[in-house]
C-alpha cells in the first residue's frame, strides 16, 4: 500500500495522504463488518475524514456479498473512492459494479465451500475417533 501511495503521489496531480490504517488481524472475511476496526472505518467515512479507501484485494474487505454491497453503498453515499490494487475495476461504471459483485460472490462461495470442507473433515476425523481440537497441553 505504501508503494501505491508513493506512485500515486508521483504520477498524479492529486496528493494522497494516509490518514489511518484499518487492519483486521485474524478476522474471518465472513464477520469482517462486525468488528470495531470496521466500525471505526465507517465512522471516519461518515465524519468526512476519509475520501478514498485503498485495499489490496476485494476478499480482504469481506467475503460476504451482502456486507460488501452495504459497505459499497456507504462509500457511494459519502462520495468515497474505492481503490483495490489487485482487482482494478472502475466502480463508477455499471460494468465495474457488476465485476465487483461477481468477484464478491466468488469470494463468498469460496468461503462457504471451505467451511463445508472443514466440517466434513472434522466429522470424518470424529468418526475415526481422532482428536478435532487444538494442541493438548498438560
Amino acid at each position: 500500500l505504501q508503494a501505491h501511495l508513493k506512485y500515486k503521489n508521483a504520477t498524479s496531480e492529486e496528493h494522497w495522504e494516509e490518514t489511518d490504517k484499518y487492519i483486521l488481524k485474524a478476522v474471518s472475511g465472513k464477520d469482517a463488518f462486525r468488528n470495531e476496526v470496521f466500525a471505526k472505518l465507517i465512522s471516519d467515512i461518515k465524519s468526512g475524514k476519509i475520501n478514498t479507501v485503498l485495499c489490496t484485494a476485494l476478499d480482504r474487505i469481506s467475503r460476504s456479498v451482502k456486507d460488501f454491497l452495504n459497505f459499497f453503498e456507504i462509500l457511494h453515499e459519502y462520495n468515497v473512492e474505492f481503490v483495490c490494487l489487485k482487482q482494478n475495476y472502475d466502480t463508477t461504471t455499471p460494468q465495474g459494479k457488476l465485476f465487483i459483485t461477481i468477484m464478491m460472490a466468488l469470494a463468498q462461495f469460496e468461503r462457504e465451500q471451505t467451511s463445508d470442507r472443514n466440517k466434513e473433515a472434522s466429522l470424518a476425523r470424529a468418526e475415526r475417533g481422532l482428536w478435532n481440537g487444538g494442541q493438548i497441553f498438560g
